[in-house]
């Protein structure tokens, strides 16, 4: 677990982890991101995002959209599932129907990902966890990364 000061530290870790892991044009990776509203998902996937190229302030939620896609050094895809159903077999339903199946090649970052079954994720993939502390920094929690954040 790494605690993370300020959403500026929250956009270095997000950096550093695309600096480590998207080295080619060719990159292919899914990143889901974990924790409570207001916990720095989206600010985690603009210092992602910024490392490769993608200037800080065309990342926005994509919380009503459903999906956003980002032009820099490699294609980012940013899924946010929250507006989907609480009941899990229902979630996978409409993430279907809205075609959200189609933006899962390249890289991937998405949100809310618990809204899906566990098991609709495939086991090759980064989990990203943060969580609000009582001192209002966030702690982050990195799982399928095989090297460390050095923050």
């Amino acid at each position: 677990m790494i605690i993370l000061s300020d959403s500026k530290a929250t956009k270095a870790a997000g950096a550093q982890l695309a600096q480590g892991l998207c080295t080619g044009q060719d990159s292919s990776l899914l990143i889901t991101l974990q924790g409570p509203l207001g916990a720095g998902k989206t600010t985690f996937v603009k210092g992602f995002a910024s490392a490769l190229e993608v200037p800080s302030d065309q990342v926005t939620s994509p919380s009503f959209t459903l999906a956003n896609v980002y032009q820099g050094r490699v294609q980012i895809v940013h899924l946010d599932l929250y507006r989907l159903s609480d009941d899990p077999q229902k979630a996978v339903s409409e993430f279907y129907d809205a075609g959200l199946d189609e933006y899962l090649t390249g890289v991937t970052l998405i949100e809310w990902p618990e809204r899906l079954p566990l098991s609709f994720w495939p086991e090759e993939r980064i989990l990203v966890s943060l969580e609000l502390t009582n001192e209002g920094k966030r702690a982050l929690t990195l799982e399928g990364v095989n090297f460390t954040l050095s923050l």
